[in-house]
């Protein structure tokens, strides 16, 4: 995991040098290496599943995919916020 987060800390650097894209182009360029990342890493994860090499319980598989899902939710939710904020308050 803190390769993943070396990888995503040198990509923000070279970021702030990149100024001739704009922040559309960056989202989408960004999101896409991010998100191949992540689907690397969760069929890494899959491979898990198989039972002639390793042992586990449907309570493990349960807690490691109510963990991702708690993320994605958290993640999504960042997302869904940002354009909330201006009806948070009011007099």
């Amino acid at each position: 995991m803190a390769d993943l987060e070396n990888e995503i800390e040198d990509q923000e650097i070279e970021d702030v040098v990149s100024t001739s894209e704009t922040k559309e182009e960056k989202f989408k360029r960004l999101s896409a290496q991010r998100i191949q990342k992540a689907a690397k890493y969760i069929t890494a994860l899959g491979n898990l599943s198989n039972k002639s090499s390793y042992d586990y319980t449907q309570e493990d598989v349960d807690k490691v995919f109510g963990f991702l899902q708690k993320q994605l939710d958290d993640t999504k939710a960042k997302f869904e916020t940002q354009t909330d904020k201006a009806d948070t308050f009011s007099w």
